[in-house]
């Protein structure tokens, strides 16, 4: 007879450690810092020429990344600022999360200036900044909500 307490406490402690293991599964794969980092690892390898700086990244409830805050600057001149998108949602790929790979299918920009440079020796300001694609690689649709583009011919 004591062997069915037993199996009833071993079974409510597994439930309550399981269910335990999953709200810090959960936070863990919720944390805007951890969000945050994934998001500046990816776009400074799809921008090696670029500095990329973000102030605060967040995963929303029917999917995608929030963004706020996302600056664009070129690694050789921090002064220059190319992209200034205060507001962006990144829809990664989910099947490939699954795998550790972060990727986007689409992302949507709100309000973003860019900043477009030609100098006097008629070298662009966005020359050199973006990474090769890899074939067979897909490409994100971008969709851009309400932007400026500024244009300088030196």
């Amino acid at each position: 007879m004591a062997w069915h307490k037993w199996f009833v406490r071993g079974l409510v402690f597994s439930i309550l450690g399981g269910a335990g293991l999953g709200v810090l599964a959960y936070q863990h794969w919720t944390n805007p810092v951890a969000i945050g980092t994934l998001v500046l690892d990816k776009t400074t390898a799809m921008f090696p020429g670029g500095a990329v700086t973000l102030d605060s990244a967040s995963l929303r409830l029917f999917g995608g990344i929030q963004v706020h805050e996302f600056h664009l600057l070129r690694r050789d001149d921090p002064a220059d600022e190319i992209a200034s998108i205060p507001s962006a949602i990144l829809h990664h790929n989910k099947e490939k999360l699954l795998d550790g790979e972060l990727s986007f299918r689409k992302i949507e920009l709100h309000r973003p200036r860019l900043r477009v440079v030609r100098g006097a020796d008629g070298k662009w300001n966005l020359q050199d900044l973006a990474a090769v694609g890899k074939p067979g690689q897909p490409i994100p649709t971008i969709v851009v909500h309400e932007a400026t583009i500024q244009f300088e011919d030196h």
